[in-house]
Formats: structure tokens, C-alpha cells, sequence
């Protein structure tokens, strides 16, 4: 008999049911350890062996074999004294069969998938919710299949238990087995792990893939942490001033980025993958979270990163005379803000009709009736809607001035943000650039006129 040599990396599930398997049949072999960060997987020789550069390979007499489930079923026939581990019987066959497949197809991919996602392309710091459940359903199956009997296949030892055993320990250090819905499963780890050299063969190599992965997760979560979300916008654009606005009012430490629309920025591949609306703002948070809409980003901020709800209550009722304020700003205030600019920088002429301009006075006019008691758009607190109707306002008036003898409220009020110790770095300077960039737009009409 030529030299037996599994090749592979003993944090592998896969590689580990080889060796549970070649203990049990008391086979003599030589193990050579894959760098995969190296790449020794991918070397000349070893494609040349195995061309889908998969670990294990099991080299028998110049023969190469690849898959655990094949090297383990292979190594069973060839080399064991009887059939118990891999009966020949062809009912027994197919159901040891069905339990490898499952291994294959069903249980290992979730694992798979689980260390891609966050050891691999570290995407996130945890195993995505629909995983955890897919993977918990996979041990309810297991929970049915040992049914009342010891093993994976009646009450006699398979290759299907090495298999299993290999998966089920390793993803069970990051999804634990629970004791109330698989108490079989959990005796039938324990009875695994009475196999002799156990340890050595399956035990050390799962919990050094559960101490590496979870070192990554614990690393990525820090990162998280640590991590600034970030804002991409144009100070000129009220929306965005309104996100300043709220991320200055609670202190937060963000990145802000300028996207250049005359440059197209917001049309970029890798913008519209973030906002398939490419509008502005857009907020990027831990793990890749993309939100849009300058309302639901400021509303995100100050619920997840605010010391307190002031800004924005958990008082049903408070919130929810905060959230018509806000519809109010994306219904009415913006879309009348919107249509006068449009007539501007769109259609380049400054002849605004006058049912645009008698929109934006009935707005005014809405605004004054909800300050007639009120110091702020909602009672005598500052709240997240009155950073979006500042935002709006100021800019409307660039073309509708809110007079003072027929507005003294909403002036007050304005008055009274603006002693914001924030305001003019969150909207004053970008309101400042918008009438200046629309002065240079109507000079240019005037020019060609």
C-alpha cells in the first residue's frame, strides 16, 4: 500500500471528519497542514491534483480524491475490516447517504456562508439574523433524525456522525444548541466526544475556528464602534442642512462628504448602489446601513446616537404631532420650496408664476398657526421638525420673503434658532451658498436676455 496523505487545515470541518474517520478505522496516514493564506491551495501542484483547489485531498497510491464526503466513504470501503461505518445493506446506504448530503448541502453552506460573511469579506460583526435561523432549523432536522436513537443512523456508529460531528461543533460555538428544543442533539455531542482522541482529531481544530472567528467578530464590532457614520450631501441642499442640523444637536462625531452634482457624483455605480434614488442626503452607518431621506436620517440619528428623546419623543402623541410637522415639510413646504427653484436652475428663467408664489405664502401661513402658542413648530421644546422647517424656510425665502408685519412668528422663531451655537456651520453657511449660486443663475438669465 503506497502512502496515505490528507491535505488540508485542521480548523476545516470537512477535513476533520477525515480524521475522525481514518481514527476510527485505525489508518495510519500522513498530514500535510494547506497556508491558506499563503495560497498553498492554489499552487501549481495542487490544482494539478485537484483542480477545484478544495480542501480536504486525500492522495492514495498516486490517486487524488477531493470532497470529505467522498474521501471519508472511500476510505471506509477500502480500508475498514467491516461495513458498520458505511453499511453496504442499500437501505441503511441511502439513509447514511441522505445524512451526508444534508451535511453537504444544508448544514455546512450555512456555516460556509456564516464565515464568508464575517471572517472572510468581513461585511458584518455578526452572523446575519436569516442565517442564525437557517441554521437552527438545520438542528431541529438533526433533532428529528436522532429521533430516539443514539446515532445519526439508528444506534450504530456511521460516517455520517464524523461528518456531522465536524459541522455541528464548529457552528455551535457561535449559534449555541438549545437544551429546551435539542436535548437529543446536545447527548449526542457529548457522546461523540467520548470517541477516543476526539480532542486531538475534531475538539482542538473546532475551537481554534471558534476562537478565530469570534476574535474577528469581536474586532469588527470595535471597528464598528470606532467607526464614523458618514453624511454625503451638498451644504446648498436644505435636506442636507436639516441632517446637519440634527447631527450637531446631539454632538455626534460624523464624516461628511461633499458629492459634487454638477460632476454627476450622485449617479456614480457605487452611489446609486448605496441610494438607487441618488438623492442627497445620504447617511452611511456601521456594516454598510445606507438610509436616504433627510427625515428618516435625522429621526435614525437622533434615536440611535442622542443622549435623551427631546429632540424627538417616545410620547405617542408628541411624536406623532412631530411626524405630521415632518410630512408636512416632505408634502408641502419642500415639494412648494422645490417647484419655484426648478423654474431657476432648471428651466433657467425668473419668471415664477404666481400660483407658485401664493403656494408658498398658504405654507407660511400653515407655519404661523403652528406657532401661534408655541415657541417651537411643536410646543416650547426644539425639536427635530423645526431643523427641517428651518431649512426650508430659509430657503424660500430667497424668492418669498417672510415679512415680519405679516409673519411675526415665524420670524421669532427664526430668530431664536438662529442662536443656535451650531446654526450658521449647519445651515446658515449652506443657505448663504444657495442664494448665491441662484443669484449668478438669474444674473446669467438677465444677461442673455
Amino acid at each position: 500500500m503506497g502512502k496515505l496523505i490528507i491535505y488540508g487545515n485542521k480548523m476545516s470541518p470537512p477535513v476533520r471528519a477525515c480524521f475522525l474517520t481514518a481514527a476510527a478505522i485505525q489508518l495510519d496516514y500522513e498530514f500535510r497542514e494547506l497556508n491558506v493564506i499563503n495560497g498553498d491551495h492554489l499552487s501549481p501542484e495542487y490544482v494539478k491534483k485537484n483542480p477545484q483547489h478544495t480542501f480536504p485531498m486525500l492522495e492514495d497510491d498516486g490517486k487524488y480524491i477531493w470532497d470529505s464526503h467522498a474521501i471519508i466513504a472511500y476510505l471506509v470501503g477500502k480500508y475498514a475490516k467491516d461495513d458498520s461505518l458505511y453499511p453496504k445493506d442499500l437501505y441503511q446506504r441511502a439513509i447514511v447517504d441522505q445524512r451526508l448530503h444534508f451535511e453537504c448541502g444544508v448544514l455546512f453552506p450555512k456555516l460556509r456562508e456564516s464565515l464568508l460573511i464575517v471572517v472572510l469579506r468581513k461585511e458584518r460583526s455578526d452572523i446575519p439574523p436569516q442565517l442564525v435561523n437557517d441554521i437552527i432549523e438545520a438542528y431541529d432536522f438533526l433533532e428529528k433524525f436522532l429521533g430516539d436513537n443514539e446515532y445519526m443512523v439508528g444506534n450504530s456508529m456511521t460516517i455520517a456522525d464524523f461528518s456531522l460531528i465536524s459541522t455541528v461543533s464548529s457552528v455551535k460555538g457561535l449559534i449555541p444548541l438549545s437544551e429546551e428544543n435539542h436535548p437529543q442533539l446536545i447527548k449526542w455531542v457529548k457522546r461523540m466526544e467520548t470517541l477516543p482522541n476526539y480532542c486531538e482529531n475534531n475538539g482542538e481544530g473546532a475551537q481554534a475556528l471558534i476562537i478565530f472567528a469570534k476574535q474577528v467578530m469581536a474586532e469588527l464590532k470595535h471597528s464598528n464602534k470606532m467607526q464614523k457614520p458618514i453624511l454625503y450631501g451638498i451644504l446648498a441642499s436644505p435636506p442636507v442642512r436639516t441632517t446637519l442640523l440634527t447631527a450637531h444637536a446631539i454632538g455626534l462625531d460624523f464624516q461628511y462628504l461633499e458629492v459634487d452634482l454638477l460632476k454627476k457624483e450622485h449617479l456614480s455605480e457605487e452611489f446609486l448602489k448605496k441610494n438607487p434614488q441618488h438623492s442627497v442626503p445620504l447617511l452611511e452607518d456601521e456594516n454598510e446601513k445606507y438610509i436616504w431621506d433627510s427625515h428618516a436620517i435625522s429621526t435614525y440619528l437622533i434615536t440611535k446616537y442622542a443622549k435623551d428623546d427631546s429632540l424627538y419623543p417616545k410620547d405617542p402623541y408628541k411624536r406623532a404631532l412631530i411626524d405630521q410637522r415632518l410630512h408636512f415639510d416632505s408634502g408641502v413646504l419642500f415639494p412648494r420650496l422645490l417647484q419655484v427653484a426648478r423654474k431657476i436652475y432648471v428651466e433657467h428663467t425668473d419668471i415664477i408664476p404666481q400660483v407658485y408664489i401664493d403656494q408658498v405664502y398658504e405654507a407660511y401661513d400653515f407655519v404661523e398657526k403652528f406657532l401661534e402658542t408655541n415657541t417651537y413648530i411643536v410646543g416650547e421644546t426644539l425639536t427635530v421638525a423645526d431643523f427641517c422647517f428651518i431649512s426650508s424656510i430659509t430657503s424660500m425665502e430667497f424668492n418669498c420673503p417672510a415679512s415680519p408685519e405679516k409673519y411675526p412668528k415665524i420670524n421669532t422663531w427664526k430668530k431664536n434658532l438662529e442662536k443656535l451655537p451650531y446654526y450658521y456651520e449647519a445651515n446658515g453657511k449652506g443657505n448663504e451658498m444657495r442664494n448665491m449660486w441662484f443669484k449668478k443663475i438669474l444674473q446669467d438669465i438677465k444677461s442673455k436676455a
